[in-house]
């Protein structure tokens, strides 16, 4: 084998090795990203949950109750 083909060979392999690398940078991003979103969502759907019962002495209870409903929906994937 030749000399060139060899340094086309381990460029190659390093080519792919550094695509591989950016891919699981870019997974464990959109992991991180997808786990906020769930949070905002879930506590935004507490809180919509405890106005619309308009129960204003009532909101923080409603609205913690509201966010344990929501995680407990997004977590089992079933309302009920």
């Amino acid at each position: 084998m030749s000399t060139e083909k060899r340094q086309r060979q381990k460029a190659a392999r390093q080519a792919r090795l550094e695509a591989e690398q950016k891919s699981q940078k870019r997974n464990r991003l959109l992991k991180r990203v997808a786990a906020v979103v769930v949070v905002v969502a879930v506590v935004v759907d507490g809180m919509l949950f405890a106005a619309v019962h308009a129960e204003p002495a009532q909101f923080a209870g409603l609205a913690l109750f509201g966010v344990v409903l929501a995680a407990i929906a997004y977590r089992t994937g079933r309302l009920g």
